[in-house]
C-alpha cells in the first residue's frame, strides 16, 4: 500500500450475501468454497456454516434432516438459504487513507468523481457474483442430475388452496377437492459430488448446453408450462444432435458444405441418417433416436408455427424423459433419479 499525501492506493475486496432456494447439502460441507472463474477473474463462492456455539443463523441455513442420540438432534443435511460470494477486483482505488478509519460510505471525504468510480467497481463486481451464482448452481444441477437444484420447493400452481365448487346463484360451496399434502423433497449434495463441481469448476468448464435447456424444460413442467417445457425439451434435443454432427465433421470443411449442413432440417439430419453417422465418427455407440423425439420436434413446430399447443403436461413429461435418455445416450449426462412430471 503507498501513500502519497494522506491517500492511499487501496486492494479492495467485494463480498455479497446472495439469497437461495432449494440447496440441500450434507453436513460436512457446511463452510465449504468453491471458486468460479468469470471473465478470468476468481470469485468465492462459499456455504454458510455454523456459529461458534454451534447454533444456526436461521436466516442463512437451516437443518433438513437428522438423527436423534440421546434426545438431541444431530443434522445430517440441511437446507441453505444465503450464500456468501466475494471478488477481488484487479485495479487498486485511491483515496483518502481515512476513508477506513470511519463506518463505511463516508460521503463527506470523497470527491463526486470517486463515489461514482466506488459504485461502479462495486456494481461490476456485483454483476461478477450474480453470473457466478448463476454459472455454480447449473454446474450442480448438472453434476447432481438434479434440475431442481437452486430452484426451490417443486410445487405446482394451485396445490395451497383446494378448488371448489358452489352454486352460481347463492355463491354457497358444494364441493371442495380432497386437500393433497405436497412434501417437498431434496437430494442433498453429497461430498463426491462436490468434488465432482471443484473439478469441473477449476478446469473452467461449463454445463452442456443441452443439458441447461432440459433442465429449463422439466423446472417449466413442474410448474405448469407446458408450452416453455416442450419448446425447451425440442431445443436442447436439437441443439445435442446438431453439436455430434458439428464434432464429426473435419476441421477444414469448407463455408459453403457447413452452412448447408447447418440449414439442413432436423428431421431430415434424422431420417437420412447423418446422426447416425455422425455418433460413429465421434466413438459414440449407436442409437437409435426415439419416436417421441421425432414427435417432439413436430408438436414444438406447431407450438411455435402456428400457435397450436397439441400435447398435455403427461405427453411432454414422455418428450423430456425421451431428450433425457438422447442426453444420457450420448455420455452427457447421469439419469435423473427424481421424479419430475408435472405434479398439478
Amino acid at each position: 500500500m503507498t501513500t502519497n499525501n494522506d491517500r492511499e492506493d487501496f486492494a479492495v475486496r467485494a463480498r455479497d450475501r446472495l439469497q437461495v432456494a432449494g440447496v440441500p447439502v450434507t453436513a460436512g460441507l457446511l463452510g465449504a468454497r468453491h471458486a468460479v472463474l468469470v471473465d478470468q477473474t476468481e470469485v468465492r463462492v462459499e456455504l454458510p456454516g455454523l456459529r461458534s456455539d454451534g447454533s444456526m443463523d436461521e436466516d442463512r441455513l437451516s437443518m433438513w434432516s437428522w438423527r436423534e442420540i440421546d434426545g438431541a438432534r444431530v443434522a445430517e443435511d440441511y437446507l441453505i438459504h444465503a450464500i456468501d460470494l466475494s471478488v477481488e477486483p484487479a485495479a487498486k482505488v485511491n483515496l483518502p487513507g481515512a476513508i477506513t478509519a470511519v463506518p463505511p460510505k463516508a460521503t463527506h471525504l470523497l470527491a463526486d468523481d470517486e463515489k461514482h468510480l466506488l459504485d461502479r467497481v462495486i456494481a461490476d463486481a456485483h454483476m461478477q457474483m450474480i453470473r457466478a451464482l448463476d454459472i455454480w448452481l447449473r454446474m450442480a444441477r448438472w453434476k447432481a442430475s438434479d434440475p431442481f437444484f437452486g430452484r426451490g420447493q417443486p410445487y405446482a400452481p394451485g396445490v395451497r388452496w383446494s378448488t371448489r365448487l358452489a352454486d352460481r346463484f347463492t355463491g354457497n360451496d358444494i364441493w371442495v377437492a380432497t386437500a393433497t399434502l405436497v412434501l417437498p423433497g431434496y437430494r442433498p449434495i453429497s461430498l463426491e459430488t462436490w468434488d465432482d463441481i471443484a473439478t469441473a469448476l477449476s478446469a473452467a468448464e461449463e454445463p452442456p448446453v443441452a443439458v441447461d435447456l432440459l433442465f429449463d424444460g422439466i423446472a417449466e413442467l413442474r410448474a405448469g408450462d407446458v408450452r416453455r417445457a416442450l419448446v425447451d425439451a425440442a431445443v436442447a434435443a436439437e441443439t445435442y444432435i446438431r453439436n455430434v454432427i458439428n464434432e464429426s465433421l473435419p476441421q477444414n470443411l469448407g463455408e459453403g458444405t457447413s452452412r448447408l449442413l447447418e440449414e439442413l432440417g432436423i428431421n431430415r439430419a434424422i431420417d437420412q441418417k447423418v446422426y447416425a453417422e455422425a455418433r460413429a465418427r465421434v466413438g459414440l455407440p449407436p442409437h437409435q433416436i426415439a419416436s417421441e423425439v421425432k414427435d417432439l420436434f413436430k408438436a414444438r413446430n406447431q407450438a411455435v408455427h402456428r400457435g397450436k399447443l397439441s400435447v398435455t403436461a403427461a405427453q411432454c413429461g414422455e418428450f423430456l424423459k425421451a431428450v433425457e435418455q438422447l442426453l444420457v445416450e450420448g455420455q452427457l449426462l447421469r439419469p435423473i433419479v427424481s421424479s419430475y412430471g408435472h405434479t398439478g
